[in-house]
C-alpha cells in the first residue's frame, strides 16, 4: 500500500498542522479587531475554520479511526482520567454554587458550543493527528513532543493581551495535561473521552472568565495548586506509558484492523 503524506513526512505534517493552528487564530483576532467584532464571535469563527480544516484532513487521509475517533479500548490507563475529572467536578461545583454571580452565565449556551468545538479541535490536532504522525519516533517522544506543542500553543493568548505570568502558568498546565491525555490516547486508541473532558473543562473556564483573557497575575496559591496538578498529571502519564513498546504495525492503517500498539499492561 503506498504511504500517505503523514507517513512519508511525519515531521513536516506535524509542522503543517501547527502552522494551521498558529495561523488561523491570529488572523481571525486581527480581522475581529479591525471590524470591531465581539470577541465571542471571533472565537467561534476561528474555531469553526480550524474544525473544518481538521475534518478535511481527517477525511483526506482517512485518519478518523487511527486518530482516535472510536470507542476506547479497555485499559487501566482510563483510571488516570479520574484526576482531571476530579478537578473538573470540583470547579463545576464551585461555579454552580455561585451561579447567580457567574460572569458568563448569560452566554452559557454559546460558551458550551465554543468549548466543545475547542475540545474537538485541539484533541483532533494534538492527541489525534500529531500524536499518530509522531509515533514513528516512539510513544514516549510522541507524547512529549505533542504535549510541548500543545502547551506552547497557549502562548498565543499573549497576543490577545493576557497577563504573561498567567499565560506561563497556563502553558505549564496545558503541557502536563497534554502529556497525560497523550498517554491515555495511546493506551486506549481513542480520544473521545478526552474531547468530552477537555470541552467541559474549557466550558467552566469560559463561564468564569466570561470569554475574556486574564489580565492580572495569578496568586501564589493558584500557582501552587496548578503546580501540584501538573506534577500529578505528569506522574500519571509516566505510569500510563511505562512498558509501552513502539508500534508493531504502521500507525497509518485506516481500516481499524490490526493492533497499532503493543499493550503490555500499565
Amino acid at each position: 500500500m503506498p504511504q500517505s503524506f503523514p507517513q512519508r513526512r511525519p515531521l513536516l505534517f506535524v509542522g503543517m498542522l501547527l502552522l494551521i493552528c498558529l495561523g488561523v487564530r491570529p488572523i481571525t483576532f486581527t480581522i475581529g479587531a479591525i471590524w470591531l467584532w465581539p470577541a465571542l464571535a471571533v472565537s467561534l469563527i476561528g474555531e469553526c475554520l480550524l474544525g473544518l480544516a481538521a475534518v478535511f484532513l481527517l477525511s483526506r487521509f482517512r485518519w478518523w479511526r487511527v486518530s482516535g475517533f472510536r470507542a476506547p479500548r479497555y485499559s487501566p490507563a482510563l483510571l488516570c482520567l479520574l484526576a482531571p475529572c476530579f478537578v473538573l467536578i470540583n470547579d463545576a461545583n464551585t461555579v454552580l454554587a455561585g451561579w447567580d454571580i457567574v460572569p458568563g452565565r448569560g452566554n452559557a449556551l454559546l460558551f458550551f458550543i465554543l468549548a466543545m468545538l475547542v475540545g474537538f479541535i485541539e484533541e483532533a490536532y494534538f492527541r489525534g493527528m500529531m500524536l499518530r504522525a509522531l509515533l514513528v519516533k516512539g510513544p514516549w517522544l510522541a507524547a512529549i513532543i505533542s504535549s510541548f506543542l500543545f502547551g506552547g500553543l497557549h502562548l498565543l493568548h499573549l497576543i490577545e493581551g493576557q497577563n504573561l505570568a498567567a499565560t506561563l502558568v497556563q502553558v505549564a498546565s496545558a503541557m502536563a495535561l497534554g502529556f497525560l491525555f497523550a498517554a491515555v490516547a495511546l493506551r486506549t486508541q481513542s480520544i473521545l473521552p478526552l474531547i468530552v473532558i477537555h470541552g467541559l473543562t474549557d466550558f467552566v473556564a469560559f463561564l468564569v472568565l466570561n470569554g475574556t483573557r486574564i489580565t492580572y497575575a495569578p496568586s501564589s496559591g493558584a500557582v501552587t495548586d496548578t503546580a501540584v496538578e501538573a506534577l500529578i498529571y505528569i506522574a500519571l502519564g509516566v505510569i500510563a506509558l511505562r512498558r509501552m513498546r513502539p508500534p508493531e504495525l504502521n500507525p497509518d492503517l485506516s481500516d481499524g484492523r490490526g493492533k497499532a500498539l503493543s499493550e503490555s499492561g500499565i
